[in-house]
């Protein structure tokens, strides 16, 4: 999903570790999400790296999909180009359409937070997750196969159910 030049790439994927290439985990030849999380002069497994609770990243792509749902292009292409520009990637036309915007928001998200945890909901969001799933069934058949289209909701408690009887459970649970 990257494009050319995307300085983000390099610092989200990991093919290894120290010039020695992973050959088992996960897959040889499948990156890692995780090394944009390492941090090669901490001490035995404490970092001292704070945790970040919502990054600005996310604000300003958040800003850049509700102008696109206001019908404000200019302003959710404003909003966008400051990521792409920090991740060294031309900006985009604001001549661009709302349907244009939006399918690369999803990708712009996908690949900002990528080991993030938050793509499930974005998708969720977005009316995708089942489709999502399905999308890779070549890496994951039996995984895909079990998604059903109540997946994008969560169960209800049933402590919650018992407190009030007025709440029913989600289909499929």
């Amino acid at each position: 999903m990257f494009e050319t030049g995307d300085k983000r790439k390099d610092i989200v994927l990991g093919y290894g570790f120290k010039d020695q290439k992973f050959t088992a985990f996960p897959k040889p030849g499948y990156p890692w999400f995780g090394s944009k999380f390492w941090d090669l002069n901490a001490r035995g497994q404490a970092s001292g790296k704070d945790l970040y609770v919502l990054r600005y990243a996310d604000v300003l792509l958040m800003l850049s999909e509700a102008e696109n749902e206001l019908g404000n292009i200019s302003g959710s292409v404003r909003w966008m180009n400051m990521i792409r520009e920090r991740a060294g990637l031309p900006a985009l036309a604001t001549s661009t359409t709302k349907a244009e915007i939006t399918e690369k928001i999803f990708s712009e998200r996908a690949i900002e937070f990528v080991g993030e945890f938050q793509r499930r909901f974005d998708l969720n969001r977005w009316g995708k997750l089942v489709e999502a799933a399905k999308s890779v069934a070549v890496d994951n058949p039996i995984g895909a196969a079990k998604v059903r289209p109540y997946h994008q909701y969560y169960p209800i408690s049933q402590d919650e159910i018992i407190k009030n009887p007025n709440l029913k459970q989600n289909e499929g649970y």
